[in-house]
């Protein structure tokens, strides 16, 4: 997907970050253009994307 979106939760003893990957923008002057700014293929058409993510440990102060 060409673009990632993120949010986070913080509760109480807990938190939690998401990355997700989407093909439409969420806000911005995109939303407006037709489909909302997600690609639109023709019949038969292909598109491939992917995504790749890394996690290190982190480092001991």
């Amino acid at each position: 997907m060409p673009r990632l979106c993120t949010w986070s939760w913080p509760a109480a003893g807990a938190w939690v970050l998401g990355v997700e990957p989407t093909n439409a923008p969420l806000f911005g002057a995109e939303r407006d253009e037709p489909w909302a700014g997600a690609p639109v293929l023709a019949p038969g058409e292909q598109w491939s994307t992917g995504v790749r993510i890394g996690v290190r440990p982190a480092e001991r102060v």
